[in-house]
């Protein structure tokens, strides 16, 4: 019996309230790699949001030819441009003809179990990244931050149960409603984006300053005290037949502005924290990886 694997060329597509990112990656039907450890961690991306699905489109078009790689399975994870999914659906099948998978959040995937009350209704971007990082500490209490347009915050026990978590929005998304419902900042309202997150204090002596370190405080306090919470229930839920202290919790994050929230954040936090920005493709490898894995590798 031959004990060579089975590998196939993959496009995964994450299509968040921003940005689409993409990634043309090998995906074998066994195996593992350690998190944020891939050898595939280069992805591409277009800005999506207040575009025509024809300009997405065009650009993806143009991006995916100039790869010059032929996808053996492509995988989609949408967490807000619903439309889009059966635009790029239709573009895989033009392109390459092959139709692509949907993914959503499940009940169950290994011995993850989903929190909500309506599995489907969890972002399928935080089941993702609570897949990702179940593999990567599979003994740990897990508190996953996804720092970006909105921030999400989730626990997962050592026992693999979900515990729910909470949204939030982001630093860009904090500052835009302060230009979009304070009329006298609407001037404001053009802040460079990178500008916008130069200067981080409390000690302003300007507007921007003061928005900008406010924003930026407003999220890193309120993932601190997310996660202090999480981590006093993970305290009294120990799961069975284990001690306290060898139960250790690991806090993940990822995100397009998981460094900078992580940058201002308590030291304490500093030596039980991982960043994987690529969290969402991770677990996206996993699903693609045990579909390969099932007597129809079409189903996932």
């Amino acid at each position: 019996m031959s004990n060579k694997r089975a590998v196939k060329n993959t496009l995964l597509v994450d299509i968040g309230n921003t940005r689409l990112k993409w990634q043309f990656c090998e995906i074998a039907d066994s195996g593992q790699v350690a998190l944020g450890k891939s050898e595939d961690n280069h992805f591409e991306a277009i800005t999506h949001v207040g575009k025509l699905a024809a300009q997405v489109l065009s650009e993806l078009t143009q991006g995916w030819l100039e790869a010059a790689q032929q996808p053996q399975q492509v995988f989609i994870a949408c967490v807000s441009n619903a439309d889009l999914v059966a635009e790029i659906d239709a573009l895989s099948e033009s392109l390459f003809s092959i139709k692509a998978v949907s993914l959503q959040s499940e009940q169950q995937f290994g011995d993850i179990t989903n929190g909500y009350l309506f599995a489907h209704r969890l972002g399928v971007d935080r089941w993702l990244g609570l897949i990702a990082a179940r593999t990567g500490f599979p003994e740990s209490h897990i508190i996953v931050v996804s720092a970006g347009s909105a921030v999400t915050v989730d626990a997962l026990r050592a026992d693999g149960q979900h515990l729910g978590g909470v949204i939030f929005p982001g630093i860009r998304l904090q500052q835009q409603s302060l230009f979009n419902q304070t009329a006298n900042l609407a001037i404001l309202a053009k802040l460079n984006a990178d500008e916008s997150t130069k200067t981080r204090t409390v000690w302003a002596d300007h507007t921007k300053a003061a928005i900008s370190g406010g924003t930026m405080f407003s999220v890193a306090g309120g993932v601190e005290k997310i996660i202090s919470i999480m981590e006093q229930r993970f305290t009294n839920e120990v799961p069975k037949d284990a001690a306290v202290e060898s139960v250790e919790t690991v806090i993940v994050f990822t995100g397009g502005d998981a460094e900078l929230v992580m940058q201002h954040m308590d030291a304490e936090l500093q030596s039980c924290r991982v960043h994987c920005s690529n969290l969402v493709f991770e677990g996206m490898r996993l699903i693609a990886q045990q579909s390969m894995a099932l007597p129809d590798s079409t189903a996932v």
